[in-house]
């Protein structure tokens, strides 16, 4: 472990920090830089806006007339609009006005949360191929350790035949076909709308599942993987944009 690293860093690897890495690191790894706005993306920022507003409008008379339910849960983002000859009027000029006062807004690239310093140790950071940097397992360090260590550490793990199998080639387009085939069932059935069935059947390309661990710095240093390199890692599978991701918030939901 390098020395003079602040207490919420754990430098394991062998990459020394200097001030500015060190610097960066410590702002935790949910920080996020300032943005480099365009005006791109102000132009979709309003026109998302101006919708908004269009349909909240729109509804919310709509809803006083013929008591408007709300909307069904697990169902896609609509991307219905509103016909401005439903709007009424004073509404459009409002968000004409606004709009056009918010395109002439000139964009600022001083406000940065970052020094220059601090940008460049980001750069250097994130092109440092022989390092991974996590949060612990428990409480709020970052730690940083050698590629070569951590993949060591996942090799092990994987490796257990008595938590993991190998697989000839990957089940989940299998998996999303099983997963499908019910929820035509639940929609047949009536269980489901189809609205919900389209929002919760997998996508065309789900993603694979991935594996990653997080550093257990707190338990004993003579469990470790390797001595005062790696300590074990706890498993963790993302589950993000997988087969049976919309699937799971749905069950989720009845659990909670």
């Amino acid at each position: 472990m390098n020395d003079h690293t602040p207490q919420n860093i754990i430098n394991l690897s062998n990459h020394k920090l200097t001030e500015h890495e060190t610097n960066l690191l410590n702002r935790g790894l949910s920080f996020v830089p300032t943005p480099k706005i365009t005006t791109d993306m102000i132009t979709s920022a309003i026109e998302e806006f101006t919708i908004r507003i269009k349909r909240k409008t729109f509804f919310d008379n709509f809803s006083r007339r013929f008591a408007l339910g709300k909307k069904q849960p697990f169902t896609n983002k609509s991307s219905w609009v509103p016909p401005d000859s439903k709007i009424h009027p004073d509404v459009l000029e409002c968000i004409n006005n606004f709009t056009i006062e918010i395109k002439d807004i000139k964009i600022s690239s001083d406000d940065q949360n970052l020094t220059e310093s601090e940008q460049l140790a980001l750069k250097n950071l994130k092109s440092n191929h022989d390092i991974v940097i996590k949060k612990a397992d428990k409480g709020a360090a970052v730690v940083m350790m050698d590629k070569e260590s951590y993949l060591q550490e996942g090799c092990r793990q994987l490796n257990n035949p008595s938590h993991y199998k190998k697989l000839s080639e990957p089940i989940y387009p299998e998996t999303a076909l099983k997963i499908t085939e019910i929820l035509l069932d639940l929609k047949t059935k009536h269980t489901i709308s189809d609205k919900q069935y389209a929002y919760l059947k997998p996508t065309e390309n789900p993603r694979p599942r991935r594996f990653y661990m997080l550093p257990k710095i707190h338990k004993s240093k003579e469990t470790w993987t390797i001595p005062d390199k790696m300590p074990k890692g706890r498993p963790i599978v993302s589950d993000c944009n997988s087969e049976s991701e919309h699937v799971a918030e749905y069950i989720d939901e009845f659990i909670k």
